[in-house]
């Protein structure tokens, strides 16, 4: 889910799944008494997406090809990381009415963090499926950005070479003291913080062992159980988290809330609610899209 406050009031985007990719929108002033989608996309999918005006820019998808591969069971259709940046205009009458605005990114990766700012769309990190061959030369470079108005794209900072690969999942846009931009990526695994910085194309890197959290008793932060690691653990991996000042916040199924302040570096959590939510996904906050 996003809120894009661009407008004269805002819109809240909110990003689904049926046969493909789906997204809706709502008007704050004016709400609708049944929802249809504004968007779908089904020609690749485990992209990430943001919002600039009137279009929804998508990129970072899986695409399948014509060829196959099979094992002794099954005949599997062979796929492939797209380079393409897709756009859709939600007045549009046709939710399906996606263009290719570009096709030129140097850097080829699957499941990457997407996010506007100043009219440009930001591409970092990612994967790669391991029979895509890259160059060097590009391979060492966390991203590229595309400015919407010149048409061109750049190439972002040098990426920290032992920092694990981060996604849209494990990666958050906020605004630190100064009031810039900042990517924030992290490893839950390693127990890494990586903080990119928009204007200044730089990184800093944070070692945080208390972050490294694994289904282990001894990696289970005071005051949790393992059934909060275990927790914990799945949804900090899969689901994009919110972030307010200096702390980290997810959600879990049964509306659990677990922080992560990495000022203090600390752990916290609220107590468990009745209600319960299935297949939670996204959420983006402030504005960013």
């Amino acid at each position: 889910m996003a809120t894009q406050l661009t407008q004269p009031h805002p819109l809240i985007y909110i990003h689904g799944y049926g046969q493909g990719d789906l997204w809706y929108c709502i008007d704050l002033q004016s709400l609708p008494e049944q929802l249809s989608p504004v968007a779908e996309i089904a020609v690749e999918y485990g992209g990430s997406w943001a919002v600039i005006g009137e279009h929804i820019y998508w990129a970072g998808g899986i695409k399948h090809c014509e060829a196959y591969f099979s094992t002794e069971l099954y005949r599997h259709k062979m796929a492939y990381s797209s380079m393409e940046l897709y756009r859709h205009k939600i007045t549009s009458p046709n939710p399906s009415s996606w263009e290719i605005v570009s096709s030129s990114k140097k850097l080829r990766r699957n499941q990457a963090c997407v996010f506007a700012l100043d009219r440009k769309i930001y591409v970092l990190g990612g994967k790669k499926n391991s029979d895509e061959a890259e160059m060097d030369d590009y391979g060492r470079f966390c991203g590229e950005v595309y400015d919407v108005d010149t048409q061109i794209w750049d190439l972002c900072a040098l990426n920290v070479q032992d920092f694990a690969t981060f996604t849209s999942c494990t990666t958050v846009l906020m605004k630190n003291k100064e009031g810039e931009a900042i990517v924030l990526c992290y490893s839950i695994l390693t127990g890494h913080l990586l903080f990119y910085n928009v204007h200044e194309d730089d990184f800093k890197f944070e070692v945080h062992p208390h972050f490294n959290i694994r289904e282990r008793p001894d990696k289970i932060p005071n005051g949790f159980d393992e059934n909060d690691s275990g927790k914990l653990f799945r949804v900090a991996t899969s689901v994009r988290p919110v972030v307010s000042n200096s702390i980290l916040y997810w959600f879990t199924s049964d509306l659990r809330l677990y922080g992560y302040d990495f000022s203090e570096q600390r752990w916290f959590k609220s107590t468990r609610r009745e209600n319960r939510m299935d297949k939670i996904k996204s959420v983006l906050y402030d504005g960013f899209s």
